[in-house]
Protein backbone atom coordinates (compact mmCIF):
# COMPACT_ATOMS: atom_id res chain seq x y z
CA UNK A 1 0.00 0.00 0.00
CA UNK A 2 1.38 3.14 -0.64
CA UNK A 3 -0.51 5.15 2.24
CA UNK A 4 -0.77 3.85 5.71
CA UNK A 5 -2.20 5.79 8.74
CA UNK A 6 -0.31 8.45 10.49
CA UNK A 7 -0.43 8.48 14.36
CA UNK A 8 -0.80 11.70 16.28
CA UNK A 9 2.54 10.73 18.04
CA UNK A 10 4.22 10.60 14.47
CA UNK A 11 2.66 14.07 13.32
CA UNK A 12 3.34 15.69 16.58
CA UNK A 13 7.35 14.38 16.24
CA UNK A 14 7.15 15.95 12.18
CA UNK A 15 5.80 19.28 13.58
CA UNK A 16 8.10 19.34 16.28
CA UNK A 17 11.50 19.44 13.71
CA UNK A 18 13.30 22.34 13.95
CA UNK A 19 13.40 23.45 10.46
CA UNK A 20 9.90 23.46 9.68
CA UNK A 21 9.02 25.47 13.39
CA UNK A 22 11.62 27.88 11.44
CA UNK A 23 9.83 28.42 8.13
CA UNK A 24 6.35 28.75 9.74
CA UNK A 25 7.74 31.36 11.79
CA UNK A 26 9.21 33.04 8.38
CA UNK A 27 6.26 32.40 6.66
CA UNK A 28 4.10 33.97 9.33
CA UNK A 29 6.41 36.95 9.75
CA UNK A 30 6.44 37.49 5.73
CA UNK A 31 2.15 37.46 6.33
CA UNK A 32 2.32 39.65 8.87
CA UNK A 33 4.48 42.30 6.72
CA UNK A 34 2.09 41.84 3.95
CA UNK A 35 -0.51 42.38 5.85
CA UNK A 36 0.63 45.30 7.39
CA UNK A 37 2.41 46.90 4.24
CA UNK A 38 -1.08 46.85 2.47
CA UNK A 39 -2.91 48.26 5.47
CA UNK A 40 -0.37 50.73 4.89
CA UNK A 41 -0.80 51.17 0.95
CA UNK A 42 -4.49 51.56 2.18
CA UNK A 43 -4.14 53.71 4.71
CA UNK A 44 -1.95 55.96 3.08
CA UNK A 45 -3.92 56.13 -0.22
CA UNK A 46 -7.46 57.22 2.01
CA UNK A 47 -4.95 60.15 3.57
CA UNK A 48 -3.89 61.28 0.07
CA UNK A 49 -7.61 60.74 -1.16
CA UNK A 50 -8.85 63.04 1.49
CA UNK A 51 -5.91 65.73 0.65
CA UNK A 52 -6.71 65.28 -2.71
CA UNK A 53 -10.37 66.02 -2.29
CA UNK A 54 -9.44 69.04 -0.28
CA UNK A 55 -6.67 70.70 -2.06
CA UNK A 56 -7.60 69.34 -5.13
CA UNK A 57 -4.11 68.53 -6.29
CA UNK A 58 -3.96 65.79 -9.19
CA UNK A 59 -0.67 64.16 -8.38
CA UNK A 60 -2.16 63.21 -4.82
CA UNK A 61 -5.12 61.77 -6.32
CA UNK A 62 -3.02 59.76 -8.97
CA UNK A 63 -0.45 58.84 -6.12
CA UNK A 64 -3.56 57.62 -4.39
CA UNK A 65 -4.73 55.25 -6.94
CA UNK A 66 -0.90 53.75 -7.78
CA UNK A 67 -1.29 52.76 -4.23
CA UNK A 68 -4.75 51.19 -4.48
CA UNK A 69 -5.93 50.69 -7.93
CA UNK A 70 -8.69 48.15 -6.33
CA UNK A 71 -10.44 51.06 -4.22
CA UNK A 72 -13.35 52.80 -5.94
CA UNK A 73 -12.95 55.52 -3.69
CA UNK A 74 -9.83 56.75 -4.83
CA UNK A 75 -11.48 56.62 -8.52
CA UNK A 76 -14.37 58.79 -7.75
CA UNK A 77 -11.44 61.80 -5.68
CA UNK A 78 -9.54 61.68 -9.17
CA UNK A 79 -12.96 62.40 -11.11
CA UNK A 80 -14.03 65.23 -8.77
CA UNK A 81 -10.64 67.31 -9.09
CA UNK A 82 -10.77 66.13 -12.88
CA UNK A 83 -14.06 67.59 -12.92
CA UNK A 84 -13.00 70.57 -11.09
CA UNK A 85 -10.40 71.00 -14.16
CA UNK A 86 -13.11 70.58 -16.69
CA UNK A 87 -12.17 67.43 -17.89
CA UNK A 88 -15.05 65.56 -17.33
CA UNK A 89 -14.25 62.60 -20.20
CA UNK A 90 -11.19 61.47 -18.20
CA UNK A 91 -13.84 62.24 -15.24
CA UNK A 92 -16.47 59.63 -16.27
CA UNK A 93 -13.74 57.28 -17.04
CA UNK A 94 -12.62 57.07 -13.34
CA UNK A 95 -16.25 56.50 -12.35
CA UNK A 96 -16.75 53.91 -14.91
CA UNK A 97 -13.93 52.19 -13.07
CA UNK A 98 -15.10 53.00 -9.52
CA UNK A 99 -18.23 51.23 -10.91
CA UNK A 100 -16.45 48.00 -12.08
CA UNK A 101 -15.54 47.64 -8.48
CA UNK A 102 -18.29 48.42 -6.81
CA UNK A 103 -21.39 48.30 -9.11
CA UNK A 104 -24.29 48.29 -6.70
CA UNK A 105 -23.27 51.71 -5.38
CA UNK A 106 -26.16 54.27 -6.71
CA UNK A 107 -23.88 57.17 -5.79
CA UNK A 108 -21.33 56.54 -8.30
CA UNK A 109 -24.00 56.03 -11.05
CA UNK A 110 -25.38 59.21 -9.92
CA UNK A 111 -22.23 61.07 -10.35
CA UNK A 112 -21.59 59.23 -13.60
CA UNK A 113 -25.05 60.55 -14.62
CA UNK A 114 -23.79 63.78 -13.76
CA UNK A 115 -20.39 64.24 -15.55
CA UNK A 116 -21.88 62.20 -19.03
CA UNK A 117 -24.22 65.23 -18.96
CA UNK A 118 -21.26 68.04 -18.10
CA UNK A 119 -19.37 65.55 -21.64
CA UNK A 120 -22.17 66.22 -23.75
CA UNK A 121 -23.82 62.67 -23.56
CA UNK A 122 -27.18 63.20 -22.18
CA UNK A 123 -28.55 59.80 -23.50
CA UNK A 124 -25.75 58.07 -21.17
CA UNK A 125 -26.66 60.68 -18.70
CA UNK A 126 -29.92 59.19 -18.58
CA UNK A 127 -29.27 55.73 -18.78
CA UNK A 128 -26.64 56.43 -15.61
CA UNK A 129 -29.34 58.21 -13.49
CA UNK A 130 -31.85 55.72 -14.34
CA UNK A 131 -29.39 52.56 -13.09
CA UNK A 132 -29.06 54.42 -9.69
CA UNK A 133 -32.62 55.11 -9.15
CA UNK A 134 -33.08 51.47 -10.01
CA UNK A 135 -30.27 50.76 -7.43
CA UNK A 136 -32.35 53.20 -4.79
CA UNK A 137 -35.85 53.25 -6.19
CA UNK A 138 -37.09 54.57 -2.42
CA UNK A 139 -34.22 57.31 -2.03
CA UNK A 140 -36.10 60.83 -3.47
CA UNK A 141 -32.70 62.47 -4.38
CA UNK A 142 -32.09 59.27 -7.25
CA UNK A 143 -36.24 60.28 -8.38
CA UNK A 144 -35.26 63.95 -8.06
CA UNK A 145 -31.96 63.91 -9.88
CA UNK A 146 -33.29 61.90 -13.23
CA UNK A 147 -36.65 63.77 -13.02
CA UNK A 148 -34.76 67.42 -13.25
CA UNK A 149 -32.46 66.00 -16.23
CA UNK A 150 -35.63 64.39 -17.75
CA UNK A 151 -37.03 67.96 -17.63
CA UNK A 152 -34.12 69.87 -19.44
CA UNK A 153 -34.22 67.77 -21.89
CA UNK A 154 -37.75 68.50 -22.61
CA UNK A 155 -39.28 64.96 -21.82
CA UNK A 156 -41.93 66.54 -19.81
CA UNK A 157 -44.21 63.47 -18.78
CA UNK A 158 -41.36 61.89 -18.33
CA UNK A 159 -39.56 64.30 -16.02
CA UNK A 160 -42.63 65.04 -13.89
CA UNK A 161 -43.63 61.26 -13.25
CA UNK A 162 -39.70 61.05 -11.67
CA UNK A 163 -40.57 64.25 -9.94
CA UNK A 164 -43.84 63.08 -8.47
CA UNK A 165 -42.39 60.34 -7.00
CA UNK A 166 -39.80 62.22 -4.84
CA UNK A 167 -42.36 64.08 -3.48
CA UNK A 168 -44.13 60.67 -2.00
CA UNK A 169 -41.47 60.42 0.00
CA UNK A 170 -40.70 63.99 0.69
CA UNK A 171 -43.95 66.08 0.49
CA UNK A 172 -42.49 69.52 1.13
CA UNK A 173 -40.87 69.42 -2.38
CA UNK A 174 -44.38 69.34 -3.75
CA UNK A 175 -44.29 73.39 -4.10
CA UNK A 176 -41.04 73.11 -5.56
CA UNK A 177 -42.43 70.97 -8.71
CA UNK A 178 -45.44 73.62 -8.83
CA UNK A 179 -42.69 75.63 -9.51
CA UNK A 180 -41.04 73.94 -12.16
CA UNK A 181 -44.45 73.27 -13.65
CA UNK A 182 -45.35 76.60 -13.67
CA UNK A 183 -42.08 77.37 -15.49
CA UNK A 184 -43.01 75.03 -18.48
CA UNK A 185 -46.31 75.70 -19.14
CA UNK A 186 -46.39 79.00 -17.51
CA UNK A 187 -50.42 80.28 -17.37
CA UNK A 188 -51.47 76.79 -18.81
CA UNK A 189 -53.31 75.56 -15.97
CA UNK A 190 -54.72 72.45 -17.47
CA UNK A 191 -51.35 71.42 -18.41
CA UNK A 192 -49.74 72.19 -14.71
CA UNK A 193 -52.77 70.66 -13.20
CA UNK A 194 -52.37 67.42 -15.49
CA UNK A 195 -48.58 67.68 -15.04
CA UNK A 196 -48.70 67.69 -11.08
CA UNK A 197 -51.73 65.28 -10.67
CA UNK A 198 -52.24 65.76 -6.80
CA UNK A 199 -53.15 63.11 -4.77
CA UNK A 200 -54.12 64.02 -1.43
CA UNK A 201 -55.69 66.94 0.41
CA UNK A 202 -52.37 68.95 0.96
CA UNK A 203 -51.31 68.59 -2.58
CA UNK A 204 -54.73 69.73 -3.53
CA UNK A 205 -54.25 72.81 -1.32
CA UNK A 206 -50.77 73.70 -2.82
CA UNK A 207 -52.16 73.76 -5.88
CA UNK A 208 -55.30 75.68 -5.32
CA UNK A 209 -53.06 78.13 -2.99
CA UNK A 210 -50.70 78.22 -6.76
CA UNK A 211 -53.82 78.97 -8.73
CA UNK A 212 -54.97 82.01 -6.33
CA UNK A 213 -52.02 84.15 -6.33
CA UNK A 214 -51.77 83.89 -10.19
CA UNK A 215 -55.51 84.82 -10.28
CA UNK A 216 -56.81 81.74 -11.29
CA UNK A 217 -59.95 80.88 -9.30
CA UNK A 218 -61.71 79.12 -11.07
CA UNK A 219 -58.78 76.46 -11.07
CA UNK A 220 -58.61 76.69 -7.25
CA UNK A 221 -62.27 76.09 -6.47
CA UNK A 222 -62.11 73.26 -8.88
CA UNK A 223 -59.10 71.42 -6.83
CA UNK A 224 -61.00 72.42 -3.64
CA UNK A 225 -64.32 71.19 -4.19
CA UNK A 226 -62.31 67.71 -4.45
CA UNK A 227 -61.29 67.83 -0.78
CA UNK A 228 -63.99 65.58 1.22
CA UNK A 229 -63.60 66.92 4.69
CA UNK A 230 -61.59 70.45 4.24
CA UNK A 231 -59.98 71.48 7.76
CA UNK A 232 -60.92 74.96 9.59
CA UNK A 233 -57.55 76.36 9.39
CA UNK A 234 -57.31 75.32 5.79
CA UNK A 235 -60.31 77.21 5.30
CA UNK A 236 -59.99 80.11 7.19
CA UNK A 237 -56.58 79.98 4.99
CA UNK A 238 -58.14 80.13 1.71
CA UNK A 239 -60.80 82.23 2.28
CA UNK A 240 -57.91 85.08 3.96
CA UNK A 241 -56.21 84.47 0.55
CA UNK A 242 -59.39 84.83 -1.80
CA UNK A 243 -60.42 87.79 -0.02
CA UNK A 244 -56.90 89.75 0.04
CA UNK A 245 -57.75 88.55 -3.68
CA UNK A 246 -60.84 89.92 -4.21
CA UNK A 247 -62.28 86.86 -4.95
CA UNK A 248 -65.35 87.56 -2.76
CA UNK A 249 -68.03 84.70 -5.10
CA UNK A 250 -65.43 82.41 -4.87
CA UNK A 251 -64.36 83.07 -1.05
CA UNK A 252 -68.18 83.11 -0.25
CA UNK A 253 -68.67 79.58 -2.02
CA UNK A 254 -65.44 78.24 0.52
CA UNK A 255 -67.48 79.95 3.47
CA UNK A 256 -70.69 79.09 2.61
CA UNK A 257 -69.60 75.21 2.03
CA UNK A 258 -68.47 74.96 5.72
CA UNK A 259 -71.16 77.33 7.21
CA UNK A 260 -74.14 75.55 5.95
CA UNK A 261 -75.11 78.68 3.98
CA UNK A 262 -76.78 78.53 0.27
CA UNK A 263 -74.27 79.49 -2.48
CA UNK A 264 -77.20 80.52 -4.79
CA UNK A 265 -77.53 83.81 -5.69
CA UNK A 266 -80.28 84.40 -3.13
CA UNK A 267 -76.89 85.08 -0.49
CA UNK A 268 -75.74 88.14 -2.82
CA UNK A 269 -77.20 91.43 -0.84
CA UNK A 270 -78.39 89.54 2.28
CA UNK A 271 -77.08 90.86 5.57
CA UNK A 272 -76.12 87.33 7.15
CA UNK A 273 -77.43 86.80 10.92
CA UNK A 274 -78.69 90.64 10.58
CA UNK A 275 -81.51 90.19 13.54
CA UNK A 276 -78.35 87.93 15.79
CA UNK A 277 -80.60 85.37 16.37
CA UNK A 278 -77.65 83.15 15.84
CA UNK A 279 -75.73 83.46 18.88
CA UNK A 280 -72.22 83.25 17.81
CA UNK A 281 -69.67 85.94 16.78
CA UNK A 282 -66.49 85.15 15.26
CA UNK A 283 -62.89 86.15 14.73
CA UNK A 284 -62.16 84.55 11.88
CA UNK A 285 -62.80 86.26 8.20
CA UNK A 286 -65.97 84.69 6.51
CA UNK A 287 -69.38 86.46 5.51
CA UNK A 288 -70.43 86.73 8.94
CA UNK A 289 -70.21 88.89 12.01
CA UNK A 290 -66.98 89.61 12.71
CA UNK A 291 -65.25 90.73 15.67
CA UNK A 292 -61.79 92.98 15.63
CA UNK A 293 -59.01 91.29 17.11
CA UNK A 294 -57.71 94.45 17.88
CA UNK A 295 -60.69 95.71 19.80
CA UNK A 296 -60.83 96.40 23.69
CA UNK A 297 -64.50 96.58 23.65
CA UNK A 298 -66.78 93.78 24.79
CA UNK A 299 -69.16 92.55 22.41
CA UNK A 300 -72.02 89.64 23.00
CA UNK A 301 -75.45 88.31 22.13
CA UNK A 302 -77.63 90.03 24.10
CA UNK A 303 -81.28 88.05 25.12
CA UNK A 304 -82.28 90.45 27.48
CA UNK A 305 -82.39 93.62 25.12
CA UNK A 306 -84.08 92.90 21.26
CA UNK A 307 -85.92 94.86 19.21
CA UNK A 308 -87.41 91.92 17.10
CA UNK A 309 -87.04 88.34 17.84
CA UNK A 310 -85.19 86.56 20.85
CA UNK A 311 -81.47 88.70 20.75
CA UNK A 312 -79.37 91.56 19.46
CA UNK A 313 -75.80 92.44 19.52
CA UNK A 314 -74.33 94.48 22.86
CA UNK A 315 -71.16 96.50 22.73
CA UNK A 316 -69.57 97.70 26.10
CA UNK A 317 -67.05 100.17 26.16
CA UNK A 318 -64.74 100.92 29.04
CA UNK A 319 -61.47 102.50 28.12
CA UNK A 320 -59.72 104.66 25.28
CA UNK A 321 -60.11 102.25 21.76
CA UNK A 322 -58.20 103.14 18.71
CA UNK A 323 -60.38 104.83 16.77
CA UNK A 324 -59.37 102.64 13.92
CA UNK A 325 -60.82 99.92 15.50
CA UNK A 326 -63.57 97.80 13.21
CA UNK A 327 -65.35 96.92 16.64
CA UNK A 328 -67.51 94.45 14.56
CA UNK A 329 -68.01 93.90 10.88
CA UNK A 330 -69.50 91.79 7.79
CA UNK A 331 -68.45 91.11 4.52
CA UNK A 332 -71.50 90.60 1.94
CA UNK A 333 -71.69 90.03 -1.89
CA UNK A 334 -73.24 92.46 -3.80
CA UNK A 335 -74.36 93.81 -6.96
CA UNK A 336 -72.28 96.40 -9.22
CA UNK A 337 -73.87 99.44 -10.26
CA UNK A 338 -76.95 99.06 -8.02
CA UNK A 339 -78.56 101.35 -5.49
CA UNK A 340 -78.64 100.03 -1.85
CA UNK A 341 -80.55 101.09 1.46
CA UNK A 342 -79.35 99.34 4.68
CA UNK A 343 -81.89 99.64 7.70
CA UNK A 344 -80.84 98.59 11.47
CA UNK A 345 -82.19 99.74 15.01
CA UNK A 346 -79.96 100.82 17.78
CA UNK A 347 -80.00 102.32 21.62
CA UNK A 348 -77.62 103.44 23.77
CA UNK A 349 -77.56 103.47 27.44
CA UNK A 350 -74.76 105.93 29.54
CA UNK A 351 -72.51 106.06 26.48
CA UNK A 352 -70.02 108.68 27.10
CA UNK A 353 -67.48 109.67 24.17
CA UNK A 354 -66.24 112.49 22.27
CA UNK A 355 -66.05 109.80 18.85
CA UNK A 356 -69.66 109.03 18.51
CA UNK A 357 -70.36 105.29 16.80
CA UNK A 358 -71.10 105.25 13.43
CA UNK A 359 -71.83 102.73 10.19
CA UNK A 360 -69.54 102.58 7.42
CA UNK A 361 -70.21 100.90 4.38
CA UNK A 362 -67.02 100.35 2.98
CA UNK A 363 -66.09 99.01 -1.13
CA UNK A 364 -64.28 95.86 0.04
CA UNK A 365 -62.48 95.46 -3.08
CA UNK A 366 -61.16 99.67 -3.76
CA UNK A 367 -61.33 99.83 0.25
CA UNK A 368 -63.32 103.38 -0.17
CA UNK A 369 -66.64 104.48 1.40
CA UNK A 370 -69.98 104.15 0.09
CA UNK A 371 -72.13 105.54 2.79
CA UNK A 372 -72.49 106.42 6.22
CA UNK A 373 -75.08 106.17 9.15
CA UNK A 374 -75.49 109.52 11.16
CA UNK A 375 -74.21 109.40 14.79
CA UNK A 376 -75.42 106.37 16.97
CA UNK A 377 -77.32 107.40 20.01
CA UNK A 378 -75.57 108.47 23.38
CA UNK A 379 -78.04 109.04 25.73
CA UNK A 380 -79.67 106.43 27.25
CA UNK A 381 -82.88 105.86 24.62
CA UNK A 382 -85.28 103.65 22.64
CA UNK A 383 -84.77 102.16 19.90
CA UNK A 384 -83.80 104.36 17.08
CA UNK A 385 -84.10 103.68 13.14
CA UNK A 386 -81.02 104.17 11.10
CA UNK A 387 -80.49 103.91 7.27
CA UNK A 388 -77.48 104.16 5.24
CA UNK A 389 -78.29 104.31 1.37
CA UNK A 390 -75.40 103.76 -1.15
CA UNK A 391 -74.73 103.19 -4.46
CA UNK A 392 -71.86 100.88 -5.44
CA UNK A 393 -69.63 100.89 -8.47
CA UNK A 394 -69.61 99.30 -11.73
CA UNK A 395 -66.06 97.59 -10.05
CA UNK A 396 -68.00 96.51 -6.36
CA UNK A 397 -68.47 93.32 -5.81
CA UNK A 398 -68.94 93.17 -1.90
CA UNK A 399 -69.14 95.41 0.82
CA UNK A 400 -68.39 95.70 4.27
CA UNK A 401 -70.42 97.23 6.93
CA UNK A 402 -68.27 98.41 9.95
CA UNK A 403 -69.19 99.98 13.55
CA UNK A 404 -66.72 102.22 14.22
CA UNK A 405 -66.60 106.09 15.90
CA UNK A 406 -65.97 109.50 13.96
CA UNK A 407 -62.51 110.51 14.72
CA UNK A 408 -62.15 112.62 17.83
CA UNK A 409 -60.86 116.15 18.43
CA UNK A 410 -58.77 115.08 21.10
CA UNK A 411 -55.95 112.56 20.90
CA UNK A 412 -56.99 110.80 23.98
CA UNK A 413 -60.48 109.79 23.23
CA UNK A 414 -62.29 107.15 25.55
CA UNK A 415 -65.74 105.77 25.72
CA UNK A 416 -67.73 104.76 28.24
CA UNK A 417 -71.15 102.71 28.38
CA UNK A 418 -73.52 100.61 26.09
CA UNK A 419 -74.48 100.28 22.96
CA UNK A 420 -77.43 97.52 21.29
CA UNK A 421 -77.55 96.77 17.45
CA UNK A 422 -80.49 94.77 15.78
CA UNK A 423 -82.20 94.32 12.53
CA UNK A 424 -79.82 94.90 9.91
CA UNK A 425 -81.22 94.56 6.52
CA UNK A 426 -80.49 95.60 3.00
CA UNK A 427 -82.66 96.41 -0.28
CA UNK A 428 -82.02 97.38 -3.74
CA UNK A 429 -83.32 100.86 -4.26
CA UNK A 430 -84.77 100.86 -8.13
CA UNK A 431 -83.34 103.45 -10.21
CA UNK A 432 -84.45 107.01 -11.45
CA UNK A 433 -84.95 105.20 -15.00
CA UNK A 434 -86.72 101.91 -13.55
CA UNK A 435 -89.20 104.45 -11.76
CA UNK A 436 -89.95 106.45 -14.76
CA UNK A 437 -90.96 103.26 -17.08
Amino acid sequence: MFFRKITGRELARWFNRPALRKACSVMALILCMLGTWGALRIGLSRTLTQRALRTGSLAEANRAVQLSPNDPEVYRARAANLSKRGEFGLAVEDLRQAIVLRPSDYTLWTELGKRLEKSGDPAGAVAALAEAQKLAPMYVSTHWNLGILLLEQGQRDEAFRELRSATLSQPALFRKVIDLASQEYGPDSLRVAAALNPRNTQERLALAHYFIGNSQTREALKLVREIDALSNDDRRELLTELVKANCFAEAYEVWADGNGRATTNQSRGVVDNGGFEEAELSHNPGFTWRIDNRSSSWISIDSSERHNGARSLRIDWQGNPSIDDETVSQLLLIDPGSRYRMDFVARAKDLLTGGAPIVQIIDAGQNEKLGQSSRLPLATSSWEKFSVEFTTTAQTRAVRIILRRENCAEPVCPIFGSLWLDDFSLQRQESERQRAW
